[in-house]
């Protein structure tokens, strides 16, 4: 007996984020507000659409927002589907997409996580330079509640209603690079703290990621390590940068007062969405491209060859 044909309209309707800004702050709005169990993977760019078919035929996930907000409150799980192409690429394309599946419940046909116990991964390039985990952390909260009875009065003086303080457990999430990530960066740095050109490319490069609080103390930190290295450093190319940066000619790569401090991304700069299916109709023109182009820069090569 085979399963019927998935039906992919819905799927190609599915809104991705352009941008990992964006995609870091609606996933992390959503989990803060009870979307707790995840479960994240890759898929090839030509399984995308059958993915994301399969995962709403079975959880619902492109269910408006009424839907799951009635769901939720029944205390039925409410799933949700985020997708984002994987960035960087090397063939100049995307090949691979990365999903994640939110829910309140744990679903029973899939391993999930629980984000109050387990980071949410993202990974949003095609390497392992920017995987991002989000954190969790208990905050105790005190707060002073009323009771019954009154205080004793002193002299000149009524009762006052009584007061006791409690203790409000609270669950916060913030984003930072996953340890992996972290460490790669900090070994980048450490490796052109004597290379000015090559440290002002990774700069750049890590400044273009999405500057979340904890990811920007993280690149904060790098820096620093990094600018211990360079004060050492006495290669030719080094000492005409400081004096460069003592003059005023270059950028101090060291300034970490000019990085973005970014808590949260309000709905007025999220980037405009763009559906799943439009996506994969630029990226196969941009493939044909690339394809076309390589062969050319093929065929080039061969005939100069012949030419020797």
């Amino acid at each position: 007996m085979t399963s019927p044909p998935l039906d992919l309209s819905k799927a190609r309707k599915t809104k991705i984020h352009a941008s990992g800004q964006a995609l870091l702050y609606d996933v992390a709005k959503r989990v803060r507000s009870g979307y707790h169990w995840w479960i994240t993977g890759e898929v090839d760019a030509g399984k995308i659409l059958a993915v994301v078919a399969k995962l709403d035929h079975h959880y619902q996930t492109t269910a408006d927002a009424v839907t799951r907000h009635r769901r939720k409150t029944a205390g039925d799980a409410s799933s949700v589907l985020f997708v984002w192409p994987l960035r960087n690429d090397s063939a100049g394309y995307t090949q691979r997409f990365g999903f994640l599946l939110l829910a309140t419940e744990h679903l029973d046909a899939e391993v999930m996580y629980d984000a109050r116990k387990r980071p949410v991964r993202i990974n949003l390039y095609a390497n392992q330079n920017a995987i991002f985990h989000l954190i969790p952390t208990q905050l105790k909260v005190p707060r002073v509640v009323r009771t019954a009875g009154r205080k004793k009065a002193t002299r000149g003086e009524t009762g006052q209603p009584a007061e006791t303080t409690q203790v409000r457990v609270t669950m916060e999430f913030a984003w930072q690079l996953s340890a992996k990530s972290f460490d790669l960066m900090r070994q980048r740095f450490a490796a052109a703290a004597s290379n000015p050109a090559g440290l002002d490319g990774l700069r750049r490069a890590y400044s273009a990621l999405p500057m979340v609080s904890g990811y920007r103390l993280q690149l904060k930190t790098v820096l620093y390590e990094t600018k211990l290295l360079w004060k050492k450093a006495t290669t030719p190319a080094v000492q005409a940068a400081k004096k460069a940066t003592s003059e005023g000619t270059r950028p101090d790569p060291f300034n970490v007062s000019s990085l973005p401090y970014i808590r949260g991304f309000p709905k007025l700069y999220n980037d405009p969405p763009i559906t799943l299916a439009a996506y994969l109709d630029a990226n196969s023109q941009t493939k044909k491209h690339v394809q076309r182009r390589t062969l050319e820069q093929v065929r080039a090569d061969h005939s100069a060859g012949e030419m020797l």
